[in-house]
């Protein structure tokens, strides 16, 4: 019969992912005697040692599993005081050589279990990401850092440049010129719409950051990129709490925001934070579809959708800021259906 003892011989064997397969049967037993603190410690010691032996994903699984126990059972918990020991000893081991998938599942689960009590752990997530080249998962953690510290009237410049830093390492991680001109615009500007999507607290900051990229590479080639245009007007429509220019502003550029699923999901929570729309995200994305759907009946008659009248109308909401002409031609750069790239859904 599998014991804790025999599953940790195999773990320090070298055979990590036999360990964790053993591990459950360990599990089950312990969880059918009501057993769970024990079983969350036996998990917790398993990764230890798996780590210690450069099982790396083994040990984030077992880890993950954890944390995936003690949420499912909290109930069952008399005291996590061990537990959390033990998990901020193993947090203290990681590097950003052990990062994985699950290494990142179980950053996410640690946080949402002791997160609010230690905001260490989403530190030492986002430095992991950062230092490991995950772009992503470093910018979500950093942006979710950002909001924590202005919910609480703290100053997070210091969090701010090492996201500023972070996007154009991303960027210019993209060795093709044409690419990396496409999709930096998707990577900063995502961004950006993200860090305001966070709440209302959130928008000047928001504005500050995108002017900050905007002034110091106002000779880079991507920030000519349409999106930038829209990204602009469509943080000074939430400043000026303009639901109808940012449903403008949606549909003139809905070829390029179609692109990426995950950008069209910020802009609705936008709207849901500002405008209080509740969850719109499905009449959002069918708006998409719709719009698609017009501009192919009509897009050989229409020149561009009836973009003429961006101009005036930016004009009209935000008191003559920004060229006509100059609009114009940003606008009328998405109106082609533009590539999908799995990069950015």
């Amino acid at each position: 019969m599998t014991s804790p003892e025999k599953v940790f011989e195999i773990a320090q064997s070298g055979d990590g992912y036999l360990a964790v397969e053993k591990s459950l049967f360990v599990v089950r037993k312990l969880k059918r005697q009501k057993k769970t603190n024990d079983a969350a410690i036996f998990l917790i010691k398993l990764a230890c040692i798996l780590l210690d032996n450069g099982q790396n994903i083994p040990s984030a699984i077992s880890a993950n599993r954890a944390v995936e126990l003690i949420l499912q059972s909290k109930s069952e918990f008399e005291s996590t005081e061990d537990i959390k020991n033990l998990l901020f000893s193993y947090i203290e081991k990681i590097t950003p050589s052990h990062a994985s998938i699950h290494l990142f599942s179980f950053f996410d689960n640690a946080i949402e279990l002791f997160g609010q009590d230690d905001p260490s752990i989403i530190r030492k997530k986002a430095s992991i990401a950062d230092k490991s080249d995950n772009y992503y998962d470093a910018q979500q953690t950093y942006i979710e850092i950002i909001a924590q510290e202005i919910e609480k009237d703290g100053d997070p410049t210091e969090t701010l440049n090492l996201l500023y830093k972070i996007l154009f390492r991303w960027t210019e991680s993209i060795q093709d010129e044409k690419s990396r001109l496409f999709t930096a615009q998707f990577i900063i500007c995502r961004c950006v719409i993200s860090i305001s999507s966070q709440n209302e607290k959130c928008l000047s900051t928001a504005i500050n950051f995108f002017n900050r990229i905007t002034s110091e590479h106002s000779n880079n080639p991507e920030i000519s990129q349409p999106l930038f245009t829209f990204t602009k007007y469509f943080l000074k429509g939430l400043q000026q709490n303009s639901p109808s220019s940012i449903n403008f502003l949606t549909q003139q550029y809905y070829p390029l925001l179609a692109v990426s699923r995950n950008l069209q999901k910020i802009i609705s929570t936008n709207k849901e934070v500002y405008f209080h729309t509740g969850n719109s995200l499905s009449n959002f994305l069918n708006s998409f579809t719709q719009m698609s759907d017009n501009g192919n009946q009509n897009g050989s008659n229409n020149n561009g959708g009836g973009l003429g009248g961006i101009g005036q109308l930016i004009r009209s909401l935000f008191g003559g800021g920004g060229s006509e002409g100059g609009l114009e031609q940003a606008a009328a750069a998405t109106a082609p259906s533009a590539p999908s790239d799995p990069g950015l859904e």
